[in-house]
């Protein structure tokens, strides 16, 4: 049993297999969508400042995943394994803002995510940032 624990990953290996994690990869933006963000951004700002606007708010949204991942296994180079998970999936979803002049973050979390959450995230959003002192009123 021992030789055959030791020939196998060599034998993977000979076949073009490698032992590694599965990697996710944020693509990037192009040039063209950088450039167009920046120049709607710079917009914005001039607007800010001029009093066109009230507040610039960032708008984030992350998921908090409650089940385990693939750690290593084998996979022919270049290619990774697709494995059908069944059954519910847990977790946790993060809102957060981030007004751009005060720097003041607004964080919320919630287990289920639909477009009711969501629409009350986006309403106390509003309502903190009408309320909060040192902030302009809308």
């Amino acid at each position: 049993m021992g030789h055959v624990l030791r020939t196998c990953p060599k034998l993977l290996y000979h076949l073009d297999f490698a032992f590694t994690r599965p990697t996710y990869t944020l693509t990037k933006a192009g040039l063209e969508k950088q450039a167009a963000f920046r120049e709607t951004f710079d917009h914005q700002c001039r607007r800010f400042l001029q009093g066109d606007i009230d507040r610039i708010l960032f708008e984030d949204e992350s998921m908090i995943r409650d089940y385990q991942a693939i750690g290593r296994t084998w996979f022919p180079k270049g290619h990774q394994k697709v494995i059908p998970i069944y059954g519910k999936h847990w977790g946790d979803k993060l809102l957060r803002t981030l007004d751009y002049e005060s720097g003041e973050i607004l964080c919320r979390h919630a287990t289920e995510y639909e477009a009711k959450e969501f629409l009350d995230f986006l309403q106390e959003t509003v309502g903190v940032n009408t309320t909060v002192n040192g902030l302009r009123d809308a």
